[in-house]
C-alpha cells in the first residue's frame, strides 16, 4: 500500500472510532446498544415479552402455592 493509500486509512480508521466513542457517551444510545447485544447474546427462546413475564410469573406462583398446600397437608 501507498503512503498515502495508509494515510488515508489511518485518517478513516481514526474517525469511525471517534464517531463509536461519541455514540458510546450517549446515555440513550449506550442503552439501545447494550440492550441490542444482549438480545444478540440469548437464543431466540430466551427473550420474553413483558406478558409473557408476566404469565409466567402467575404460573410459578400458583406452582408454589399448590406446593406448598400438599406439603403442609403431609407434615
Amino acid at each position: 500500500m501507498t503512503e498515502k493509500a495508509e494515510q488515508i486509512m489511518n485518517r478513516m480508521r481514526e474517525n469511525e472510532r471517534r464517531r463509536a466513542l461519541a455514540r458510546l457517551k450517549d446515555p440513550q444510545r449506550l442503552s439501545n446498544t447494550l440492550e441490542s447485544m444482549n438480545r444478540m447474546d440469548q437464543d431466540p427462546p430466551a427473550q420474553v415479552a413483558k406478558d409473557q413475564e408476566m404469565r409466567v410469573l402467575r404460573e410459578m406462583n400458583e406452582l408454589q402455592d399448590f406446593e406448598n398446600e400438599n406439603w403442609s397437608r403431609n407434615v
